[in-house]
């Protein structure tokens, strides 16, 4: 089990691509969604490698988000998974960026959601105080518009 404390922003510029450290593509496609919890698959592309693994994910208002993962799955049972969820996937492009103090993540979103930036930034434990770069934004880590099971769902940007 994993427990991730996160906090999520809109960029204000694009001033933070000069930061890039690597991207990488992600697939992800949901199964089952419901009262907050999802099951879904997910597959990662860093350098031609592929790697595809099932997640079921769910809120704990004490702990974060928590999630379960199976990892490693082949090519052809990811395949299949992603079968399963043919109008609920969404694709990404993830930018790690450079930073000494903070993990960042920028998730560029592709196909209907185009032109969304959210950044990510994962913190070490629950109560973490951060200096935020200037380049980052608006806060929306409370805002569930942001959140990826809701995302797959809509049907143009937001």
């Amino acid at each position: 089990m994993i427990v991730e404390f996160e906090r999520k922003f809109i960029p204000k510029d694009y001033s933070w691509q000069i930061l890039i450290g690597h991207t990488e593509h992600i697939k992800q496609g949901y199964i089952s969604q419901e009262n907050g919890n999802s099951v879904y698959v997910y597959s990662n592309e860093l350098e031609g490698d592929v790697q595809t693994c099932l997640y079921i994910e769910g809120n704990d208002s004490d702990f974060g988000r928590i999630e379960y993962e199976i990892q490693a799955l082949e090519k052809d049972q990811g395949n299949k998974l992603f079968n399963l969820c043919p109008t609920k996937t969404l694709e990404i492009k993830r930018h790690h960026i450079l930073n000494n103090q903070l993990e960042i993540e920028v998730d560029e979103f592709l196909g209907k959601l185009e032109k969304l930036f959210v950044i990510t930034i994962i913190l070490k434990h629950q109560h973490e105080e951060i200096e935020l770069p200037g380049w980052i934004g608006k806060e929306v880590t409370d805002d569930p518009r942001y959140y990826n099971r809701k995302l797959v769902n809509i049907q143009k940007n937001i």
